[in-house]
Parts: C-alpha cells; sequence; structure tokens
C-alpha cells in the first residue's frame, strides 16, 4: 500500500535537529543469542550459542537455576547500585533503612506518552528518575547474562558480540518500547540507539514459539490464542496458523489486554491490610523493612493457594453468568468454609504497638461471611473465601475480556503463558469458562519460562513467523496544506503563510494518514510520501510529527497524539520523501533528499528528555 502523493504539500517547520541512522560501528560476527524477559515482578534471561542453536538455557540471574529473580532494585541515597532481585529485598530488610528499594516499577512504562521520564518512588517514599532505575536493573541482568556466556565459552565474547531481545508487553505504546529501547542503551547492551543487535519481542508472540512445541499438533486453519499473564499485565494475541512447516502465523486481531498482572491480586491483599491494621498503622508499616517480610509470606500463600473444591461456587459467582465450560465436581468444602492459610502479622504489630484480637473482632464483624482466625497470638488464618476475594477483581476482568475476543472468533487453543500463569487459581477459572469438547486450555510446563525461552527462540528462527499483524492505531503525519475554504477539514483552523511571488499564502496544519486502524500489514510493509518540501527558506532540516489516532479515520488534527518525530536534511528549494515501516514490533523511519538522493534511516525522537 503507498500512500497518496500531495505535490503541493509544505511541511511544518523545523523544531529539532535529528541524527541520521549509523550502523554498528564495528560489526563482528553473533557468537550468542540472550533473552531477556524484564518483568513486572520477576525478571530471567535465556541463552544459546550459534553453533548449538537447539540448547536453550535459562538462568535466574544472580544465581544458576533456571528461573527468574525478583524484580526488584536496591540504590544507595546517592543512586548508586547496591543490588538487584531478591538479593535487593534481602540486603534492604537487613540494611540500610535509607536505601531506596524499588519494586513494581516496570508498570509505569506503559504511561510514558513521550516529553520527560517520569519518577519511581522508592518505598521509603523517596524517587528516582524511571530511566535511572530501568538503567541499573538491565546493567545488572546484561553482566549476568556476559559472566554467564564467558564461563562457557572458550574466547572472550563482548556485548557486541551477541543478539539481545528484550521482550516487552504486546498492549505497550510505541513510545513505551522506544523508552525501553533507550534503556538499554543506557545499560550497555548496544553502542548505538538504531543497533540492529537488539530486537523487541511482543512477550505472547515470543511464548508462542514455545507453545508450537507443546505437544499439541497445530494445522493449518488454526486459530490459537496466546494469554500472557505477567505481574503487571495480561497481554493477549490471536493468530491464525497459516503453514506449519515451517510454522507462520496470521495475525487475526491487534494485541489487546489490560493491567490485570499478580500485582494487582497484591493490592487487593494490602487493602485487607489497610482494614485491619488501620490508615496510620498501615502506612507507617509500608515505609518499613518489616512490610517486605510480609510480602514475602503473602506471595507464598498466592503461589500455593489451590482453589480445589471451591471452583464451581467460586468462579460462578465470581463471572456472574459468563460463558462457562465443563463443569468441575465440587469437592469437599465447596459450599463451606474449607480451611485458608496463615499470615504472620507479628513484624506490624510490634512495629505499631497493636494487638491482633480486637483488629480481629472488628474485622470479622464486617466481615461475618469470611471471618478470621487467630494463630498463635500474632498470626491470622484467612479463609479460602477471603483468598479468593482477593483474586476477584483480576479473575473477572480478564474472563471478560477473553469471552469478548471469543465472540467474534473462533479460538480451538489458548496458551496460559507467565509468572501468574502458575497460579491454580487462575488456571482453574479459565478452563472452567473457556474449556470446551472444540477449544483446549494448554499451560506449557513452566509456564513462567516460556517468554523468555521463546524470545531466544524468536531471534533465532530463520525468517518472520508472522505473515502479517494488525495495525493497533491509525498512523499518519501533520502538514501544512495551501488554504481552500471549501475543505471542511480547514474549516475553523489556525493559518500559516507564507510567501510566494512575493504574495502571503495561507496555509492550515492537517492530519495526512499513512497508516489506517485496522491495516493488516506483512513485515516488510512500508508506506512513503514524497514531495514535501521546506516551509522557510533557512530551513536546512525538515521535521515530520508522527501522529497516532484511535480512530480509524481522523478528522482533526486534535483527535490523534504526537507519539515521535523524525528529521532529515533539507534546503529550500530541495524536496523530501518519509517512509515508515510498519511490520515488525517497532516502527521504523527513513527518510530521503529526493533532490540529492541522500538516505538515511532517522532515529525516532520521543522527545525523552536526555538526562
Amino acid at each position: 500500500m503507498n500512500g497518496k502523493k500531495h505535490p503541493d504539500t509544505i511541511h511544518s517547520p523545523n523544531k529539532r535537529a535529528r541524527r541520521g541512522y549509523q550502523s554498528d560501528a564495528s560489526f563482528r560476527p553473533a557468537i550468542a543469542c540472550v533473552g531477556i524477559d524484564f518483568g513486572t515482578s520477576r525478571t530471567g534471561f535465556a541463552y544459546a550459542f550459534m553453533d548449538r542453536q537447539d540448547e536453550i538455557f535459562c538462568r535466574e540471574p544472580g544465581g544458576q537455576e533456571p528461573g527468574k529473580t525478583l524484580t526488584n532494585l536496591l540504590l544507595t541515597r546517592d543512586e548508586e547500585f547496591i543490588a538487584f532481585g531478591s538479593r535487593a529485598r534481602e540486603e534492604y530488610y537487613e540494611g540500610d533503612p535509607s536505601a531506596l528499594f524499588f519494586e513494581n516499577f516496570k508498570m509505569l512504562l506503559n504511561e510514558v506518552d513521550g516529553g520527560s521520564y517520569p519518577v519511581v518512588s522508592a518505598l521509603n517514599g523517596r524517587e528516582a528518575s524511571l530511566r535511572t532505575v530501568l538503567a541499573h536493573s538491565l546493567k545488572y541482568v546484561k553482566d549476568e547474562a556476559m559472566a554467564t556466556l564467558n564461563r562457557c565459552s572458550a574466547v572472550e565474547i563482548k556485548a557486541d558480540q551477541v543478539k539481545w531481545v528484550v521482550t516487552v508487553p504486546a498492549i505497550w505504546s510505541d513510545c513505551a518500547k522506544a523508552m525501553m529501547r533507550k534503556a538499554a542503551l543506557d545499560a550497555a547492551l548496544i553502542k548505538e540507539e538504531t543497533s540492529q543487535l537488539l530486537q523487541l519481542a511482543l512477550e505472547p508472540e515470543a511464548a508462542c514459539m514455545v507453545c508450537e512445541r507443546e505437544n499439541v499438533c497445530l494445522r493449518a486453519g488454526d486459530q490459537f490464542m496466546v494469554v500472557d499473564c505477567g505481574g503487571g499485565t495480561i497481554d493477549i494475541t490471536m493468530s491464525c496458523v497459516h503453514s506449519c512447516n515451517p510454522l507462520s502465523l496470521d495475525e487475526l486481531a491487534a494485541p489487546s489486554g489490560g493491567p490485570w498482572g499478580s500485582t494487582y491480586v497484591d493490592r487487593e491483599f494490602e487493602k485487607f491490610i489497610l482494614e485491619l491494621l488501620g490508615e496510620q498503622a498501615f502506612n507507617c508499616s509500608k515505609e518499613s523493612v518489616v512490610w517486605i517480610e510480609v510480602l514475602r509470606t503473602w506471595e507464598a500463600v498466592k503461589n500455593s493457594f489451590d482453589p480445589k473444591g471451591l471452583a464451581k461456587v467460586a468462579f460462578s459467582n465470581l463471572n456472574g453468568g459468563v460463558q462457562g465450560g465443563m463443569s468441575m465436581g465440587t469437592g469437599e468444602g465447596a459450599s463451606g468454609r474449607s480451611g485458608g492459610r496463615v499470615i504472620n502479622l507479628a513484624p506490624l504489630l510490634v512495629l505499631n504497638n497493636l494487638q491482633l484480637e480486637p483488629l480481629v473482632q472488628a474485622f470479622n464483624q464486617k466481615h461475618p461471611d469470611k471471618p478470621l482466625q487467630i494463630r498463635m497470638m500474632t498470626a491470622v488464618m484467612l479463609p479460602n473465601e477471603l483468598i479468593m476475594s482477593f483474586f476477584a477483581p483480576v479473575l473477572r476482568n480478564i474472563t471478560r475480556h477473553i469471552s469478548r475476543l471469543i465472540s467474534s472468533h473462533r479460538i480451538d487453543y489458548i496458551f496460559v503463558v507467565g509468572g501468574f500463569a502458575e497460579s491454580k487459581v487462575l488456571q482453574e477459572n479459565l478452563k472452567f469458562n473457556f474449556e470446551a469438547c472444540d477449544r483446549r486450555i494448554v499451560v506449557p510446563t513452566r509456564p513462567s519460562l516460556a517468554v523468555v525461552r521463546g524470545a531466544v527462540m524468536f531471534q533465532l528462527s530463520q525468517g518472520e513467523r508472522f505473515r502479517s499483524r494488525i495495525a493497533r492505531f491509525t498512523y499518519g503525519c501533520d502538514i501544512l496544506e495551501p488554504f481552500d475554504p471549501f475543505d471542511r477539514r480547514h474549516r475553523d483552523r489556525k493559518l500559516h503563510f507564507k510567501t510566494e511571488e512575493g504574495k502571503m499564502v495561507p496555509y492550515v496544519r492537517i492530519f495526512n494518514p499513512l497508516v489506517l486502524k485496522g491495516t493488516r500489514m506483512s513485515p516488510s510493509f512500508e508506506v512513503t510520501q514524497a514531495q514535501f518540501e521546506s516551509v522557510e527558506d533557512s530551513q536546512d532540516m525538515c521535521d515530520f510529527d508522527i501522529l497516532a489516532s484511535v480512530e480509524e479515520e481522523v478528522q482533526n488534527i486534535e483527535d490523534a497524539k504526537t507519539i515521535g518525530s523524525v528529521g532529515v536534511k533539507l534546503k529550500a528549494g530541495q524536496e523530501a520523501a518519509l517512509s515508515l515501516s510498519f511490520g515488525k514490533t517497532e516502527i521504523q523511519a527513513t527518510a530521503m533528499n529526493l533532490t540529492t538522493g541522500e538516505k538515511s534511516r532517522a532515529v525516532i525522537d520521543w522527545g525523552f528528555d536526555s538526562v
């Protein structure tokens, strides 16, 4: 698909100089591939050597086991690195309370829209730039990966001899993906922002590389959904199998999902503690290192909780009549209170000088349907019904969203991956609601490692597995067009003037569409528009503002949001062309000076602060 040319178009004035594309400074053949699953709750990496691509190994940063560590970071008051992962939590608990402890900071990336980096609050209330936190975290994981590679290699391996893959949620904005690339540059994964040694892979797309090997005989025409259940988000992609050998897929719909990950279950637990202790004691507890110990205890309860026996009643009540699948046996205790899990509250009680018995009595009076029981004077047993209530908001959102998707697409398989997919509560909820005679729920072996293993496979796979993807937005650029009083797009618009042959000629700023929402795009999809000119004779650069809108047809430029900008050298009297490539996980831009023939791939500048 080619964009329509506008021979009379005059492009908007240059705002900022842009850097042209530069290839990797010293290209050397890659020796290894490393995939990094940088999650909201947990982080891990996997690797493979180019001469042994069938052998993919997963590692926990800071350990030797095939797992993931906590996405926790500990810095000094001066923002110097102390520790990452589980070690960061332990050192903060045992060390200096004035140190900066960060967790769940990845979720802030989905809130960025360019202009500046957001700040992230440490547990003690102090703030740091998200850019600093990301750079320290990624650098630690990179250093751990390089140390692991070099322990396994007879020759020294440098970072520029590694193909890096960093996974990102499919529902992230293009701006958030760009920030992750900048963080990889800060962490020295790559030497140049445009380096081809780094690829961003959508998490559910990476996971589907693993799912195809999970004893599922996919056939041409099969349609499947990948539900990537992480700590922060639930990411969903839907694909149709075009061919099996090699595997070739068509995207059925644009990726979707929402903020329904496991950390939102944690928030419900925190609301419970807030209600039990009171606001003052709760706030005091959260700013103390003892809060880490309570969270550790809750994490063990959450991960081990099995709703078996509660499923039929609990999930039916939870989803309020959302379509069901196979019925499950009620089992013992399905309609009654069948035990619970114990949480030790001693650290919080001592910190706030509280007695547990009156707190429990007050809570039970308000919630007679899910009463707490005191154990050993300082611990409470949470009834199963209360624990299920912590999961309820997240499960309800996930179920409703998948139901909407399935109502408009035939789905033969639902692959459930990600750290949250280890939860039996989530697994049983999905099976109860969506498993049927013509639809199978598949949870791969070690679902928490599916994304990071798939990231390596994604990079190593020969060719592009996805034949086509669907545009999530309408993309375009802003242009100045000669004012036409009969064009409804020009009415009530601010006028810009340019002197032409001694006359002041009016122009208006409008949205110029390049790709419409819902467009099916191949991996090589590229759209080009030409014959752009500079506005001012004094210009030596032409700046293109790239915009996006959730609307398929953008009537007013105010309905679109600026998501980035690119620039190309252009003198008065010269013409330029702009090409945008959308077929992969990142938008790439190429600018050409049509007069001189000079061509460069431009760096998309999202306007982030340089510090």
